[in-house]
This record gives C-alpha cells, structure tokens and sequence, in this order.
C-alpha cells in the first residue's frame, strides 16, 4: 500500500510540473508572438527558414522514433510526402527563425551571454542525465555542441530577461 501512496505522489508531481512547463511555454510563445507582431523584419533569408525547416522535421522524426513509429509508416498514414511535411512547416519555421533572430538581437542588446559557470553547470547536468553513455561525453568536447549548449544558455537569459519586463510592464 506504501508503494501505491507513492505511486501516486509521483504521478501527482510529474503532472504538476508538466503543466507548469506547459503553462511555461505558453507564456514564452506569447511574448515572442507579440515581439514579432510587433516587429519589422526585412526579407528572411530562405536558407533560414529552409535549415529551420529541416531541423523541425528531423525533431518530428526523433519524437516518432521515441514513441516507436517509423517516419515511412507516419507519412503513409498521413498520406503525405516528405516534401509535403516540410511545406507543412513553412509558417513555423518562419516564425521560429524571427524568435531565433530577436533572441539573439535581445542578448547581444542586453548583454545576456553565458558564463563558464553557466556551460559547466549545464555540462555537468547532462552528464548526471547521461551517466553511462560514453557518446554523451565525447560530444560535450565538441565545439558545435559547446556552441549548441551556449546558444541554449543564452535564449534561457533571454527568456528569463523578457519575463521579468513584462512582468514590468504589467505592473505599470
């Protein structure tokens, strides 16, 4: 009957803080749709939106293989082609690409870089995460992962830093 109680505290827990995340990224899309709204950009370069693309279908492809399903049998289901999953994304990827372009306009404005501390700290996560998987450590030597992991670092500044003016803004 302990296990059970258990059981159910973890659930409880789990579910709490996936809808805190939720909730989360919900608030962060909503400030990023407004400062895009908001925004003027001139021509988006294709190869942005084109690389967007295609870093969204591979994300598609690696959720569907974690839940088992191959990429073949899913756009059979669908009955789409791989070009027609990418049209698909267009409006998404654009729209990711100018979240991507202001994040960066926003640190570089405000100075949001990661520190040593923050890359170690994010380092050392990822191999408490990854204990036993060799691949994992290797790859942290590597400088596009080290690239990867600060650009990661500094959109989470950023999203922290936009938060706290719009908090701000609300309170005026």
């Amino acid at each position: 009957m302990e296990s059970l109680d258990k059981l159910k505290e973890t659930l409880k827990t789990n579910l709490e803080k996936e809808e805190n995340q939720k909730a989360e990224q919900k608030t962060e899309i909503e400030i990023f749709d407004k400062i895009i709204k908001d925004s003027e950009f001139g021509e988006i370069p294709e190869v942005l939106v084109t690389h967007e693309k295609q870093k969204m279908f591979h994300e598609l492809k690696d959720r569907l293989t974690q839940q088992g399903i191959e990429i073949g049998k899913y756009l059979k289901d669908l009955k789409k082609t791989e070009e027609e999953i990418h049209n698909d994304f267009a409006e998404q990827a654009a729209k990711r690409v100018k979240s991507a372009l202001i994040s960066r306009q926003v640190a570089k404005d405000n100075d949001l870089k990661p520190t040593k501390e923050d890359l170690d700290k994010e380092i050392a996560l990822i191999k408490k995460t990854y204990p036993d998987n060799k691949d994992v450590a290797e790859n942290l030597k590597r400088a596009d992962v080290l690239d990867t992991l600060a650009t990661a670092v500094q959109n989470r500044k950023v999203i922290v830093w936009l938060k706290e003016k719009v908090l701000e803004s609300d309170k005026k």
